[in-house]
């Protein structure tokens, strides 16, 4: 599924079975992999930090993912 414009990021490349955004600007990105949460308990599949919870959940409910935070 294509989503427009996801996280505020351009679509950089789309060969149907793969969509991959990111930036044409300049910018830090850090990215992080744990194997447990501590004391064992499970971690997500992919976590992304964002300034605005509110509007990226809006955006990202009219798809149905599954989201914790």
């Amino acid at each position: 599924m294509l989503l427009p414009g996801v996280l505020g990021l351009d679509l950089l490349m789309d060969n149907g079975w793969i969509a991959t955004y990111g930036s044409r600007e300049e910018m830090g990105i850090q990215i992080s992999f744990a194997s447990e949460g501590g004391s064992q308990t499970p971690t997500p599949d992919l976590s992304i930090e964002v300034d605005d919870i509110d509007t990226l959940s809006t955006f990202l409910l009219m798809y149905n993912p599954y989201m914790a935070h």
